[in-house]
């Protein structure tokens, strides 16, 4: 979902425990372990043991972008 609190385009998805945030306006992902770090401090989206996940979330979430541009 876009964020309208933040002056940034940010994009969401949220995928069993797992949450990317796609900082348009930036151009940087940010990925999160909600169960073990429920507060978002540790960015994993640079940890190597986690880029299967990341880019599985990048492919979905980009999807999504790109279909509510066409429509």
């Amino acid at each position: 979902m876009p964020s309208t609190a933040t002056p940034d385009h940010e994009v969401v998805i949220v995928e069993r425990g797992t949450k990317l945030l796609h900082k348009v306006s930036q151009r940087r992902f940010e990925l999160f372990d909600l169960t073990a770090d429920p507060k978002q401090m540790k960015n994993l989206a640079d940890d190597p043991a986690h880029k299967e996940v990341l880019e599985s979330l990048k492919a979905k979430l980009l999807a999504l972008e790109e279909h509510r541009r066409v429509n």
